[in-house]
């Protein structure tokens, strides 16, 4: 369910930033945060290192918008429809993670197999994209 395991707070300890409080009225900030926070404010999320799976803000990806995964293509290359159109701003994009927006009345969408979409030419507070990099082979 979560990077972490099936409890969103183990014991009561907060590992994602995501709304507290009555949605969309008052964040009360449990999680320390009212808005985005730093990348490692809440350690890792899983065991391969990663910070901010869910929470803090969506996560835009390569992958184009597809409603339904049944398409043998989109298995294969889910980059398919994007491909020489990245410039493309009628192309929606896939984002992944939730946001600190995010509350289970609205949006439980902080899941690691949730996923939503926005077009290409958005951008909002609670948007942002993940930088990452393979490890040299000595490293892996």
């Amino acid at each position: 369910l979560f990077p972490w395991g099936d409890e969103l707070t183990p014991n009561g300890k907060h590992r994602a930033n995501l709304w507290q409080g009555n949605f969309p009225n008052e964040n009360t900030g449990e999680d320390g945060y009212l808005w985005s926070a730093p990348v490692n404010s809440f350690g890792e999320q899983n065991q391969y290192g990663l910070y901010n799976i869910i929470g803090n803000v969506w996560e835009w990806v390569a992958d184009a918008w597809i409603v339904r995964h049944s398409n043998a293509t989109v298995l294969q290359d889910p980059q398919f429809e994007i491909k020489g159109r990245v410039e493309d701003r009628t192309v929606d994009r896939t984002k992944k993670g939730g946001s600190y927006m995010c509350h289970i009345s609205y949006c439980y969408r902080y899941r690691v197999v949730s996923r939503s979409y926005n077009s290409a030419d958005s951008s909002a507070q609670n948007l942002g994209i993940r930088c990452a990099s393979s490890l040299p082979d000595s490293d892996k």
